[in-house]
C-alpha cells in the first residue's frame, strides 16, 4: 500500500511539469478596441474629431469608442451589416475619395468589422500617447483665406432669404391664379426681385463655404447635390426675375414665367434639402 502512495505522490508531483497546458503561454487576447481606436485617429479625425468646431453630421467623438459602441445609429454591437458606421465603410463612403490621409486599407477594414463583430469593445489600455491622441495644430491660416472663412459662414445667413421669397412668391402667383386676378400681383413681383438677388449672392457664398468652411473633406454625393441644385436655383432665380420685368413691360403674365417660378422655387427647396443632410446628417429625417 505505502508503494502505491509513493507512485501517486510522484506522478502528481510531475504531471504539472509535463502537462502541455500547463507548459503553454498564456494566449495574447487582441486588443481590437486600440487597434480600431488607432485606425480612427489616423483616417477620421479629419471628419469626426472633438477638437472640430463642425464635426461632419454632428459626429465628433469618433475616438470615444465607449459613447461610438452606445450609439444605436452608428454601431449596433456584433452586427456589422445592420451597424451604419460599416456599411458606410463597406461600400466606400466612409472615409470620402478626397480624405488627407487617404481610404481604409483592406486589413483596416478588417479590423473594423471584427471589431464591431466582436461587439464594438472599448480598448484594454490606453497608452499616454493614445489617450492624448489629437489632431496636430494646424499652423495660422493667412488672412485671405480667413476672410474667406468668414464670408463663406455668412452663407447659413443669407440662403433663407431666397428660399422664403422665392417660396414666397410661387404661393402668391398660384393664389393670384386660384381666384384669377387680372395682371400681375406686385407681392410676387416683390418677392421674386429679392429673392433672385439673395440667390445670386447665397450662391457665391456657398461655393465659398464648400470650399474654406471645412466641409470639402467629406464632400459626398449630398454636397455634389447641394451645390448644383443651389447653382441651379440661382440661375432659375435669375431667369425668373427677368421674365418678371419682362412681364411688366408687355403689361402681361406669360406662362413661362410661372413654369420657371415654380420649377425654381421647386429647386430651391430640394437644394435646402441637401444642405440640411450636411449639417444633420442623412438621417435626419428617418423615424
Amino acid at each position: 500500500m505505502r508503494h502505491v502512495i509513493v507512485c501517486l505522490a510522484t506522478l502528481a508531483t510531475y504531471l504539472p511539469f509535463t502537462s502541455p497546458a500547463a507548459n503553454a503561454a498564456p494566449q495574447q487576447v487582441p486588443d481590437l478596441g486600440s487597434q480600431v481606436r488607432g485606425i480612427f485617429a489616423a483616417k477620421c479625425v479629419e471628419c469626426h474629431a472633438a477638437t472640430l468646431h463642425r464635426p461632419k453630421g454632428k459626429f465628433g467623438y469618433i475616438l470615444d469608442l465607449k459613447r461610438v459602441a452606445a450609439n444605436p445609429k452608428i454601431v449596433v454591437p456584433f452586427h456589422p451589416e445592420t451597424s451604419k458606421l460599416w456599411t458606410q465603410i463597406d461600400e466606400g463612403d466612409m472615409p470620402p475619395d478626397d480624405a488627407k490621409e487617404g481610404s481604409l486599407t483592406p486589413a483596416e477594414e478588417h479590423l473594423i468589422h471584427l471589431w464591431v463583430e466582436a461587439g464594438a469593445p472599448a480598448p484594454l489600455t490606453i497608452s499616454a500617447s493614445a489617450a492624448t491622441v489629437a489632431v496636430p495644430d494646424a499652423p495660422a491660416e493667412p488672412l485671405p483665406r480667413r476672410i474667406l472663412q468668414l464670408l463663406g459662414k455668412l452663407h447659413v445667413l443669407v440662403i433663407h432669404f431666397p428660399i422664403g421669397l422665392l417660396a414666397a412668391a410661387a404661393i402668391g402667383e398660384s393664389w393670384w391664379i386660384w381666384k384669377k386676378y387680372p395682371g400681375r400681383s406686385p407681392f410676387v413681383r416683390f418677392c421674386v426681385m429679392l429673392g433672385g438677388a439673395g440667390a445670386i449672392v447665397a450662391a457665391i457664398l456657398g461655393w465659398i463655404h464648400a470650399t474654406y468652411g471645412g466641409f470639402g473633406a467629406d464632400a459626398g454625393q449630398a454636397m455634389m447635390l447641394h451645390r448644383w441644385l443651389g447653382t441651379t436655383a440661382a440661375v432659375g432665380a435669375v431667369v425668373t426675375l427677368g421674365l418678371s420685368e419682362w412681364d411688366e413691360i408687355r403689361k402681361h403674365r406669360s406662362l413661362l414665367f410661372r413654369g420657371v417660378l415654380f420649377a425654381s422655387a421647386a429647386i430651391v427647396g430640394a437644394a435646402g434639402h441637401f444642405g440640411g443632410m450636411l449639417v444633420y446628417g442623412s438621417d435626419y429625417f428617418r423615424f
